[in-house]
């Protein structure tokens, strides 16, 4: 499925999506979407351009009060840990999760939630010395993310980008919410 096809097809799920170049960088202003879904003709826009190479799917009330939560493996959290916290706590809501390999080996967890928040670092940890030396402006790298009101993720079809499930978007208790929060 191209990316105009996929942009349709989440629109029509009641996500607000924005096309996006290889640096995960929005190509179009995107503050509009952040409030309305967009309708096919922006759509067309969006995407009938060669800098299209990713869809990213924009977080918040807009999308239902989606929220997605970015496990980064890159920077040295195992995702098998984080998965199994949850599946010990609440095996039957990790089954109803949908879940999303990304491009990095990182994982974006997909939720629904009558309450959510912006953007929030739940975890991180302080950069090696060798990281130092590397890039002496690395302070912190953030493990695990929040992407809500007014953040996006990039999503499938993009590159990299790969359902691990054929869930749909769970909504889920704020019960649920704070259990994968503290996970």
């Amino acid at each position: 499925m191209n990316l105009l096809q996929s942009a349709k097809s989440y629109a029509s799920k009641g996500l607000s999506v924005i096309s996006t170049d290889n640096a995960k960088t929005s190509i179009f202003q995107w503050k509009k979407y952040q409030k309305a879904i967009p309708t096919d003709q922006e759509l067309e826009q969006l995407f009938n351009t060669p800098k299209a190479k990713g869809i990213a799917v924009i977080c918040g009330a807009v999308s239902g009060n989606l929220e997605v939560i970015d496990v980064d493996c890159k920077y040295g959290i195992k995702w098998e840990d984080y998965e199994a916290k949850i599946l010990d706590a609440n095996p039957q809501l990790y089954g109803r999760l949908k879940i999303i390999r990304t491009k990095s080996e990182g994982y974006h967890i997909y939720y629904r939630c009558e309450f959510i928040e912006g953007n929030q670092k739940l975890a991180e940890r302080p950069s090696t010395e060798d990281e130092k030396f590397k890039n002496p402006n690395s302070r912190q790298f953030v493990l695990i993310e929040t992407r809500g009101e007014a953040g996006y993720v990039i999503a499938p079809p993009t590159d990299g980008y790969q359902p691990l499930d054929k869930n749909d978007i769970p909504i889920i208790t704020i019960e649920e919410r704070d259990l994968l929060l503290l996970s």
